[in-house]
């Protein structure tokens, strides 16, 4: 009898090992050709003689199974070998710190590195931005345990608005589980091949009616959460959770975190639901009631319809928003920030994170060491005497440029606070004109902005009338705005043409800001630099040309930026200058034969002249032969 169970027990031992290696065979053969998606989050990439680690753009896929295209990371590289004076933070979230809905350059990251730079230009600061749309706290955690190879100083974190309808959210189709350590699972089994095939044979993508729905709203499954209810308080948990796990990855790296708290529209947002006892109540009806009377100043009125509501739906969201107008309006100004804040909070569609949030965010930096970046508090103040509003919000959670911003300013402030950064000696950062001034920040980026914001908030939840998306381009502008958020040309193209456009047409001051937009996204390529070099020397600032040319020749080391630069040199009459420069492109000529004939041509003949002003006669004889005979450009040397 105990043979038969010793037997028993070792047949069932050995299915168990059986199947575990015809598990791992089948893993190793779906990887061997290739089948599924790798989801590494960095990729090694070699740019002019150097390795950077570039981000993989799909890496949000694996959240993504259900609602079709999923969001992307934005494009960027980090070299391989950190430089001795490099700070590198890295800001993760979602689609609030990725940008949205802007295309580059305004996000709080960007500008947030610009100031770092421009104020303390000693130390090479990258900011890194490891956010997009609809992930919430579970996707963050996920990611931040993937970042040891970037060698970050810092974490940034701005997240807590997608905790119910992001990916893995309480109420998503994007579900990972009823259980948080079961959620956390599925996000590692996303990236066994094994696990892909099966997902996708055994669950469908929901197709929507309207393909142009935003993710957002293609993502909701449960849409309407009461305040205070079991699913609210288990999502609020899942989120201290994961702060927690995200805790354990920043000790890991030893770095330090700067949380930051939640900012949205209070004052301009109606609020999307309420929670109302009689069905048939609407919130477009009844504060279409308000403000009627609100127009006519009909005090008695208002007064006696609050308490009419107040009696009937008293934790309505809509009640306490028009009752926080009222008190406004009145001048009750805290009264009605607290009514204003009330009606956020009793927003039964939860797209914006109610003050349990913050006040999540506030305990638990004090209690775990980490740095408290008070973005809520600096929205209050700049909108003081009034709320945050339109004033700084395109509609319920993303901000404007100004508010981008200042959330930028709040956390290098907190940053020089805790001695992370230095001493902030510019005091212009939040100066409007300034700003625009000297911030690479384009018409394209602000119009394409303002359209998919309109384009947005023509669709649920912003209203139950949809209605197709239709836009006639008026200006340049719009053109090349429509043509990239169509599809049909790139970011990279749209301003490379908008800069020739401005050329062409002899505004050259706009034409260097669409360059400086376009070197600050992609300041691995050439291009950027020798149209800059371009545009100074049509405006014959020779020297700002050659300034622009140099901080990057030995980086580049290609024929055309030496090119520029001997030629440069030349118009300078620094003739000595200009034979080196120019030298050092012919020799790079014959490694990279990247050059025009016609480029070729003005290269020997610049260079033969250089010599011959330098009184090097014999050399510019034998380099006129070289022409001759390598090229055959005729060259007429005047003695």
């Amino acid at each position: 009898m105990a043979l038969n169970k010793w037997k028993k027990t070792l047949f069932t031992l050995l299915m168990v090992i059986v199947g575990i290696c015809a598990v791992i065979f089948l893993e190793l053969m779906l990887r061997l050709f290739n089948t599924g998606e790798n989801y590494s989050l960095l990729n090694v990439t070699t740019m002019n003689r150097r390795d950077y680690y570039r981000i993989n753009r799909n890496f949000p896929d694996k959240y993504f199974s259900r609602v079709g295209d999923a969001p992307e990371f934005r494009d960027e590289l980090i070299p391989v070998l950190k430089q001795n004076n490099e700070k590198r933070i890295i800001v993760l979230g979602g689609s609030t710190t990725f940008g949205f809905p802007y295309t580059y350059n305004i996000t709080f990251p960007d500008m947030l590195e610009w100031m770092m730079k421009e104020n303390d230009p000693s130390t090479k600061w990258n900011v890194i931005n490891l956010s997009t749309s609809a992930i919430n706290s579970f996707s963050v955690s996920d990611i931040v345990d993937r970042t040891g190879l970037l060698k970050p100083d810092a974490l940034v974190l701005y997240m807590g608005h997608n905790e119910f309808y992001g990916a893995f959210g309480s109420a998503s189709l994007e579900k990972g589980g009823a259980l948080f350590y079961f959620t956390h699972l599925s996000v590692k089994l996303r990236e066994l091949r094994l696990y892909q095939v099966l997902q996708s044979a055994f669950i469908k993508t929901i197709v929507t009616d309207s393909p142009g729905d935003p993710l957002m709203a293609r993502i909701v499954h449960n849409k309407e959460i009461p305040y205070g209810s079991s699913l609210y308080l288990k999502t609020r948990l899942n989120f201290i959770r994961n702060l927690y796990r995200i805790k354990q990855s920043a000790e890991r790296l030893n770095v330090p975190v700067f949380i930051c708290t939640l900012v949205s529209n209070e004052k301009d947002l109606v609020p999307f639901a309420s929670d109302f006892i009689d069905e048939e109540l609407t919130h477009a009806t009844l504060y279409d009631e308000f403000q009627s009377l609100l127009a006519i100043e009909d005090t008695i009125g208002i007064k006696l319809w609050l308490k009419d509501l107040y009696l009937w739906e008293p934790e309505s969201s809509i009640f306490s928003y028009c009752n926080a107008k009222y008190l406004e309006w009145m001048g009750k100004r805290d009264s009605a920030g607290i009514f204003y804040r009330k009606a956020r909070d009793l927003d039964v569609l939860r797209f914006r994170a109610t003050t349990d949030w913050n006040q999540a965010i506030r305990q638990f930096a004090g209690d775990n060491g980490w740095e408290l970046v008070p973005v809520d508090q600096a929205f209050e103040k700049y909108s003081y005497p009034s709320f945050p509003g339109n004033n700084l919000f395109h509609e319920h959670v993303h901000p404007n440029e100004k508010g981008y911003r200042l959330m930028a300013y709040t956390v290098l402030k907190k940053m020089e606070e805790s001695g992370f950064y230095p001493e902030i000696r510019r005091n212009d950062f939040l100066d409007d004109n300034e700003f625009a001034d000297r911030y690479p920040m384009t018409p394209f980026e602000l119009r394409s902005g303002e359209l998919t914001i309109e384009k947005l908030t023509g669709r649920w939840p912003f209203t139950t009338l949809e209605k197709s998306f239709a836009f006639t381009p008026e200006t340049i502008t719009d053109h090349y705005v429509w043509e990239y958020l169509n599809r049909r040309k790139t970011w990279g193209e749209s301003n490379r043409e908008l800069v020739d456009y401005h050329l062409k047409h002899n505004n050259t001051n706009l034409a260097i800001k669409y360059v400086e937009s376009i070197l600050q996204v992609i300041p691995f390529e050439i291009y950027p630099y020798l149209k800059l070099a371009d545009i100074y020397e049509i405006r014959k600032d020779y020297r700002q040309a050659l300034n622009v040319i140099k901080s990057v020749d030995n980086i580049f080391n290609d024929p055309a930026i030496w090119l520029k630069e001997g030629l440069l040199h030349y118009k300078l009459d620094e003739f000595e200058f200009a034979v080196f420069a120019l030298n050092e492109a012919k020799t790079l000529l014959r490694q990279k034969p990247t050059l025009s004939q016609e480029k070729i041509s003005i290269l020997y003949e610049y260079l033969i002249s250089a010599l011959i002003k330098t009184n090097n006669r014999d050399r510019a004889l034998r380099v006129l032969d070289e022409a001759k005979r390598l090229y055959s450009i005729q060259i007429t040397m005047n003695y």
